[in-house]
């Protein structure tokens, strides 16, 4: 029920917001680590890939608020990152993190902007998605592999 409600949410025009894209080498620390949830339990989850790893953030900058005031971001993993008042030239991080990661769905793959107009009603959304080979796809458009 919740995915036709979201679907009914239009994009927010391309025009309006401009992605950039830090795609850099890290460090993994040895001990990194995270909860897997697996059927239902969550279980401690160490990545056995350690070194210099792919590691990607966003900047998601909105040009035109488009009539809303404040901007929520969730994820595949959590309901609610943070929300923000739209100001001029708002700079929201997303964090993916390691590629590997993303990829193999031990971290979030898909990142939502949703916008909210003054009296709380969705007036569109911005989706952030990583498919299991790599390719990043913002509102269903295909912008690339990491």
């Amino acid at each position: 029920m919740l995915v036709s409600f979201l679907q009914d949410v239009p994009f927010k025009p391309k025009e309006e917001y401009e992605i950039k894209i830090d795609y850099q080498f890290k460090q993994r620390p040895a001990s990194d680590h995270s909860l897997v949830h697996v059927n239902g339990t969550a279980r401690d989850h160490v990545n056995a890939s350690t070194g210099i790893l792919p590691y990607l953030e966003l900047s998601v900058q909105i040009l035109d608020a488009g009539g809303a005031s404040k901007v929520k971001l969730t994820s595949n993993q959590s309901a609610n990152l943070g929300s923000k008042r739209i100001k001029k030239d708002l700079v929201i991080p997303v964090v993916f993190g390691y590629t590997d990661d993303v990829k193999d769905r031990v971290t979030a793959h898909e990142y939502v902007l949703t916008f909210f107009s003054e009296n709380r009603k969705q007036i569109s959304r911005i989706v952030l998605f990583i498919d299991h080979d790599g390719t990043f796809i913002v509102n269903g458009e295909t912008r690339g592999r990491f």
